[in-house]
């Protein structure tokens, strides 16, 4: 425990210090649990627009964002990446361990150590991760869970290991398969015993998915609805695939495959349930994008990053099929350069991710001070109603201004308030081509530009109806 506790640090310490390089700007989908988190205590969640409902961060950060509304998506951002520098150590111990014949997770010899520093590394040239740990998505979280779930079974602590897997299932539902799993598990080893503590995960699960939703926001199924809005992001299945391999560069998926064969040969049960968990977790991404959800690769990077464990293993095993330390050694060297030039190659690509979050970062603050300009957020709201706003930025201008997700969005006829960006973080088009904020909004017969700053302008758009209301 005492080790845990010391890794855990050094991860939370090293994701502080990750704030002063990376600028700590959250992207759509955190900024609205952080906005949720601060409404949660009232009860009032806007849940009708932005992202899934996901239990979890909503629930972690609440607590954070009783001290100010933007500290708790500040500390939500701390803990995800934390969770993703918890992913890259536990991949290592997990890789490791399947290349040592003692199952220990820290030894020194040429394919222990090839093995784990394959696996820690190679999440990070998937760009959808590195967007997840600098723009705080909840993925990152979910497989350090998983991950330390493995340990926490590995040293016996059963329930503990439960516990850690119920806090990954309030991430994602696919989650669920896992708890079912391990569940089926402690019922055959403790018997009737295990059933309360079960059950106990069981109501959790439904509490944090479909109770808190309802309770707090009126819509038990939220996320099922959420999920399914975009039908424009949906995708054949054989594009998905597409996609989905792009996000690993074929050094990656050659090693992968090779952790496969090592898996069959070694018969490792760690190594075997982690290839199996990766693989499965592909399938039923693939049938769920077949089933109608958006096909969005970042769908299947988790299930990329528990198979970098069978990479790593891959890599380790056949440096270990060599007999001579020395030629151990210059194997091991050669993976090294190998696996730097993927990464040199990666980089630019990668570095686009870091500095696409950081940019909106800077635009959620410049919105701040736009609408500080205007005469602030409420006051806009109150003389005109929802301010309007590319969907795009709805989530980052709710948090950072502290107003509900309901009170930022598209407003199709005036009068209306808009706050406009001249270009797409997204797509870098002109955002009246994106078709989700009218420019002018229908009905407009009048156009003010109320202020302006580097990245917005805040535009009263009024109509005939309006000369005599409040919106002028």
């Amino acid at each position: 425990m005492s080790k845990a506790i010391l890794i855990g640090s050094a991860c939370l310490l090293a994701a502080l210090l990750s704030l002063l390089a990376f600028n700590p700007g959250l992207t759509y989908d955190p900024a609205a649990w952080a906005v949720w988190a601060a409404e949660l205590p009232h009860r009032t969640m806007g849940l009708g627009s932005g992202p899934s409902w996901k239990p979890l961060p909503v629930l972690l950060t609440a607590p954070f964002a009783l001290v100010s509304w933007e500290f708790g998506g500040e500390s939500w951002l701390v803990i995800a990446r934390t969770g993703s520098i918890a992913t890259s150590v536990l991949l290592w111990r997990t890789a490791s361990r399947a290349v040592t014949p003692d199952n220990a997770p820290w030894k020194t010899t040429p394919s222990a150590l090839i093995a784990g520093g394959t696996a820690a590394l190679l999440p990070w040239l998937i760009p959808s991760w590195v967007q997840f740990a600098s723009g705080g998505a909840s993925e990152p979280v979910m497989m350090a869970l998983l991950l330390a779930a493995v340990e926490a079974h590995l040293a016996g602590r059963a329930k503990i290991a439960l516990a850690l897997v119920v806090g990954a299932g309030l991430v994602r539902p696919e989650v669920w398969a896992l708890l079912a799993i391990y569940g089926i598990y402690m019922m055959r080893r403790g018997g009737i015993r295990a059933l309360p503590t079960l059950l106990l995960a069981a109501l959790v699960e439904f509490i944090g998915w479909f109770g808190v939703p309802w309770m707090a926001g009126g819509d038990p199924l939220q996320a099922t609805h959420r999920a399914r809005v975009f039908v424009d992001r949906e995708v054949p299945v054989d594009e998905f695939l597409r996609r989905v391999s792009t996000e690993l560069p074929w050094e990656a998926w050659l090693l992968i495959t090779l952790g496969v064969v090592a898996t069959v040969v070694l018969k490792r049960r760690v190594l075997t349930a982690i290839t199996v968990t990766g693989l499965g977790w592909l399938l039923v991404v693939t049938a769920m994008t077949e089933g109608g959800y958006s096909g969005i690769s970042r769908y299947a990077v988790p299930a990329l990053v528990i198979l970098c464990a069978t990479a790593g293993a891959g890599a380790g095993w056949a440096v270990g099929l060599v007999s001579s330390k020395a030629a151990q050694t210059a194997i091991a060297a050669a993976a090294v350069v190998f696996l730097l030039g993927t990464t040199v190659g990666r980089a630019p690509e990668l570095s686009a991710q870091v500095n696409r979050v950081d940019r909106i970062g800077e635009i959620g603050r410049d919105s701040v001070v736009a609408l500080q300009r205007a005469g602030g957020a409420r006051e806009l709201i109150r003389q005109c109603g929802a301010l309007g706003t590319n969907w795009v930025y709805t989530p980052v201008v709710s948090w950072r201004a502290g107003v509900s997700l309901g009170n930022i969005g598209f407003r199709r006829t005036a009068p209306a308030i808009v706050l406009i960006h001249p270009r797409s973080v997204i797509s870098g088009a002109p955002t009246h081509a994106n078709n989700f904020q009218p420019l002018p909004p229908r009905g407009a017969t009048s156009r003010t530009t109320i202020t302006s700053t580097r990245d917005w302008k805040v535009v009263r758009f009024g109509s005939r109806s309006s000369r005599a209301s409040a919106c002028r």
